[in-house]
């Protein structure tokens, strides 16, 4: 019978699948990469204390530790993965949502092919997402970020927030006509908010457009482009 570090890192395997799903996860826990990768490896089975770090990182906090080790026992045993279980009564109403680490402002700089410092722990996160509304069973890869440029009003407005799939990072999948957190040779190599459309007769470029009609439009080849993920949802103040 499976015990519970084969459940634990099975659950991690899945996590960190995605292409720099493990960076991500290192500077979310402040754990090594060296260290996630021998846990995932099964070098390494991790403390109880590096574990509960971990899960945490990736939304399951507190009491949801549990629902973490029950996916991976579901991945093991080939079922569905379930969904997270209330712990209580009273948190009935709460069981379809998860904590997203929370960013201030996107204007982050990002370099070395990586998100750029981001330092909040998902236990500080004030934001809490309903996963069924966004067809999502789990918090993997999501991050939310306040807005503090005006480029992309009245869409998505200064004051906002918005929540990123990290994990759709690839730009060869670009989808046309939605909005990324974007960087590259622009902007002092900050993050920036654009909706992006494919360009020229091959595919081989992108239109980096905002709502903003103050802010023109710029053309750049895929290789110039980094894409830090999608924005799949917004909040606004109401004034």
């Amino acid at each position: 019978m499976a015990d519970f570090d084969e459940y634990f890192r099975a659950a991690l395997l899945d996590a960190v699948k995605e292409r720099g799903a493990q960076a991500r996860l290192s500077r979310e826990s402040g754990i090594g990469t060296s260290y996630i990768n021998n846990i995932v490896k099964g070098r390494d089975s991790g403390s109880e204390s590096t574990r509960r770090a971990l899960a945490s990182a990736l939304g399951f906090v507190g009491r949801r530790y549990e629902d973490f080790l029950e996916i991976g026992r579901a991945i093991l045993e080939g079922r569905a993965m379930p969904a997270p279980e209330p712990t209580t009564a009273s948190d009935e109403s709460l069981a379809d949502f998860f904590r997203v680490p929370y960013s201030e402002n996107t204007r982050l700089v990002a370099g070395s092919g990586v998100l750029g410092p981001v330092t909040l722990e998902a236990e500080s996160s004030p934001v809490m997402v309903h996963g069924p509304s966004l067809g999502r069973s789990n918090p993997w890869g999501l991050r939310a970020f306040g807005v503090d440029e005006d480029c992309m009003e009245p869409l998505i407005v200064r004051g906002g927030v918005v929540l990123v799939d990290l994990k759709q990072n690839d730009v060869r999948k670009v989808k046309n006509g939605e909005v990324y957190l974007v960087c590259g040779d622009f902007d002092e190599g900050h993050a920036l908010l654009r909706q992006l459309e494919w360009a020229g007769r091959d595919r081989d470029r992108l239109a980096l457009r905002a709502a903003n009609e103050r802010y023109s439009t710029f053309y750049r080849q895929l290789r110039e482009v980094q894409i830090l993920g999608r924005v799949l949802f917004t909040w606004r103040k109401l004034d």
